[in-house]
């Protein structure tokens, strides 16, 4: 297995649909002992967000995204995400 080098952060804006053209990369977190968090900002009130990660090792191979995660800045809960809706992400 080989050592991660850092973690990059993808997120979207939920609307009516989804499309990977959707998902935009948001940041690159170098990797720390674990358990590390990370603290994102600017977010619009009422919206929907979804986030995924996937690791990229110290040869530069990229790992799969993990399981989306899903946030709404308001009172109303949201439809979890799947693996599948991150295919074809363009990097």
């Amino acid at each position: 297995m080989e050592s991660i080098q850092n973690y990059e952060i993808y997120a979207y804006k939920q609307n009516a649909t989804v499309t990977a053209s959707d998902w935009k990369k948001i940041g690159t977190v170098k990797s720390m002992r674990l358990p590390m968090a990370v603290t994102l900002k600017e977010f619009q009130s009422n919206s929907h967000y979804a986030f995924a990660v996937r690791a990229v090792s110290i040869n530069n191979n990229i790992g799969p995204f993990c399981e989306p995660k899903t946030i709404f800045t308001g009172n109303t809960p949201v439809q979890p995400l799947h693996t599948s809706q991150l295919l074809n992400v363009s990097t």
